[in-house]
């Protein structure tokens, strides 16, 4: 997360430089100076040094550091684009964002910039929001590193208890359930184990397929001038079924709207096996702005609901993210399929890190997973059609 922080600064200062470049000879009464003026001051407030340190005492350990720098770089960003008038130009195109020899597919609206990384299970691995400004999923992966030296389960766990919000912070505990198997993005794709609970949302555990954090293939992208934005991708692999292999292909396609913040996802996954295949299809979400403070909560279906340890819900049809401080909602629509409503799994997405108390837990955001029984006969599919909104 540092590094595509890290990256994504560095594009910024490309942006700003291109801006000074194209007003080098402007007048001392041209009104784009003063957007240059913004763009530099708001590039110099994205490099500040903490948010790209992890461990420090107030390092990009917390969400809050990191979302600062967000969105500073996406004020200099929205700076150069009004100057240049480009900003409320769509556009989608192959770029090697985070400088891994893989190509991602970035996304610009008027409301929000986007990107696909088809090397990452063909995940949404940034979204970022123009009018907060904010990077929606400014979470971290949960790996292991130096400061988790040494800490253990025998501390009391009511000791570190939040009573400021609805989350619940568990007491730092080793164990690999401290560590993920994959990226924690958005839409990513899983094939869940039938006696799979809702504790593994925090936990590790084995895919019975091979997509999530695997190589989709990108199919198209389409930047129509009256219809959305549209990136597709595709994968085929295995998904286990009782002690047998059945081949499978998802078709994932995104589309981004052009006149609201909005992106439909929608999902074809197809039997491509002489064999039935019986199994849940799972969607992992995880969202957060600058973590779980106070004005934060999630809502299910209007009620809201507090977040700490892993909970299954049944039924859900609107998920919500809510931000009373900033005055918005990361809502997700979830679809039933076949008359049968989806299994939501949820919880409070924590990292055991430095904090000025010492070592702690620091919530960044929370995890959602949707699944739904797939019954496929072969050379059949299923149709999933998501969508996700901030209002």
């Amino acid at each position: 997360e540092i590094d595509r922080l890290h990256k994504r600064m560095l594009r910024t200062s490309d942006e700003v430089l291109r801006l000074r470049h194209a007003l080098r000879h402007a007048a001392e009464t041209d009104p784009r100076l003063a957007a240059l003026d913004r763009a530099t001051r708001a590039l110099w407030d994205g490099q500040a040094g903490a948010a790209y340190v992890v461990n420090a005492l107030h390092g990009a350990q917390d969400p809050a550091v990191r979302q600062g720098a967000w969105s500073a770089l996406l004020r200099a960003e929205r700076d150069v684009g009004e100057a240049l008038e480009e900003h409320l130009r769509p556009r989608c195109e192959q770029v090697d964002d985070d400088c891994d020899g893989q190509s991602e597919i970035e996304v610009r609206t008027a409301d929000l910039r986007a990107i696909v990384a088809p090397a990452h299970g063909g995940a949404l691995v940034e979204l970022d929001a123009w009018s907060l400004p904010a990077n929606l999923l400014n979470v971290r992966t949960r790996r292991e590193e130096a400061v988790h030296a040494g800490t253990s389960d025998d501390s009391d766990p009511a000791a570190h208890a939040a009573t400021e919000s609805d989350v619940t912070r568990p007491h730092p505990r080793g164990g690999a359930d401290w560590f993920d198997r994959h990226l924690r993005a958005s839409f990513a794709d899983h094939f869940l184990p039938q006696d799979l609970g809702p504790e593994a949302l925090v936990g590790r555990w084995i895919d019975a397929g091979d997509f999530v954090g695997r190589t989709y293939q990108l199919l198209h992208l389409v930047d129509n001038d009256d219809g959305p934005l549209v990136v597709g991708l595709g994968r085929e692999g295995n998904v286990t079924d009782g002690t047998g292999l059945r081949l499978v292909r998802i078709l994932k396609r995104y589309a981004f709207e052009r006149g609201r913040p909005r992106l439909g996802v929608r999902y074809e996954v197809a039997n491509r096996f002489h064999d039935t295949l019986r199994t849940r299809f799972g969607v992992e979400l995880n969202l957060g702005i600058d973590g779980l403070p106070g004005t934060t909560h999630l809502e299910i279906d209007g009620k809201r609901v507090p977040v700490g340890g892993p909970v299954a819900y049944e039924g859900p049809r609107h998920v919500a993210l809510v931000d009373a401080q900033r005055g918005v909602r990361i809502v997700l629509d979830v679809p039933v399929m076949d008359g049968a409503g989806a299994t939501l799994w949820y919880a409070a997405l924590t990292t055991t890190s430095l904090t000025p108390s010492g070592i702690d837990t620091v919530p960044q955001g929370i995890s959602l997973l949707v699944s739904w029984p797939l019954d496929l006969a072969p050379g059949t599919r299923q149709r999933l059609d998501l969508a996700l909104e901030l209002v």
